[in-house]
């Protein structure tokens, strides 16, 4: 149907988004089946992009399928980037969902705009950047791999996180996106993950 509204989910396979847990890995891929799934109820159709791959879904049939794609995508180690909306079908969509990390780089998604009317980011926090220690630490870049010293003793590092993430979002709000929150549950908590998704998937 030509007139079926269209939703893009896109999924930042980016090193930071898998490197730091697999809590946030099965979080991401759990939460683009629920907004697949609901995006397919109220008839749309659903495209989905992870790196340089992408599958389009028109019926709720094609879950299994959508299901072996998700599969692929969590087993291929060599898929490890940001959003690419070039990859996207060129169409209009109502909206676009991406499932990204506090870590998201705005400036790739500087061309959502010109494809949708509603966009939104969801940024999915592990257990531990909620709980960041107030000690000495050895950071390392899982893109770069550098290295870095940081003294946390006396300064509060989840304020320094939370004033980060909040640049984050201003940058993200002035691009048109509505931003959120999810901390991710623990991987085998599945059904946790989706009552705290409750709202972002009624919506």
């Amino acid at each position: 149907d030509a007139d079926s509204p269209n939703l893009l989910i896109c999924l930042d396979r980016s090193e930071s988004v898998i490197a730091e847990a697999r809590d946030r890995d099965y979080a991401q891929l759990r939460l683009s089946l629920a907004f697949a799934l609901r995006g397919l109820k109220v008839g749309s159709k659903v495209h989905v992009v992870a790196g340089d791959q992408s599958i389009q879904l028109d019926s709720i049939g094609q879950l299994p399928l959508f299901q072996e794609f998700l599969k692929s995508v969590f087993l291929n180690k060599d898929l490890r980037s940001d959003v690419d909306f070039s990859i996207a079908p060129h169409c209009s969509f109502d909206e676009i969902i991406v499932l990204s990390d506090p870590w998201v780089n705005p400036s790739n998604y500087s061309s959502a705009a010109v494809l949708a009317k509603h966009l939104r980011c969801l940024l999915l926090f592990t257990n531990r950047e909620l709980n960041l220690p107030k000690q000495k630490l050895e950071l390392q870049c899982v893109e770069t791999g550098e290295k870095q010293l940081v003294d946390f003793s006396q300064t509060s590092p989840q304020q320094q996180l939370n004033s980060f993430v909040e640049r984050q979002e201003q940058v993200l709000t002035r691009m048109a996106f509505e931003t959120s929150h999810i901390e991710c549950p623990s991987f085998q908590q599945s059904t946790q993950l989706i009552n705290l998704s409750r709202e972002h998937l009624l919506r």
